[in-house]
């Protein structure tokens, strides 16, 4: 169970540390520009809902990670709990990963969507996480 919870945690890391740098909308690329090299979504409230979902997601599966390497050395008698607490830590790394990509999701499907049907799916998106 350990080394699943490290696999999990890792994969967690991984996608959200490179959702941090590939932003959605991209970035300014005007050089004359006074925001040069910033996000274009920078003033956007889904946008920094995403980066603070994404931020929370990425620490969590870090701290999952090091409570993982850490828990051989605290010895057998408080692995199982150090194997409870990743777990729980890797249960709110997943959901705060969820949400983020769905403000994503729902901030380009519904709001810049023309086809109707695009707009209808979109709706489902949250039933999916349930």
């Amino acid at each position: 169970m350990g080394k699943t919870l490290q696999i999990v945690a890792s994969l967690i890391s991984t996608v959200a540390f490179t959702a941090v740098f590939q932003v959605p909308g991209g970035y300014n690329s005007d050089p004359s520009s006074k925001a040069y090299g910033k996000p274009l979504l920078i003033d956007n409230l889904d946008f920094k809902s995403f980066i603070r979902n994404d931020m929370a997601a990425l620490s969590l599966s870090l701290i999952t990670l090091m409570v993982m390497f850490l828990a051989p050395v605290a010895g057998d008698y408080f692995y199982s709990s150090f194997l409870k607490m990743g777990t729980f830590l890797i249960c709110f790394a997943i959901l705060f990963t969820a949400v983020a990509f769905y403000i994503v999701a729902t901030l380009f499907l519904l709001r810049h969507s023309r086809i109707e049907s695009v707009k209808n799916l979109s709706l489902l998106l949250p039933v999916t996480l349930l």
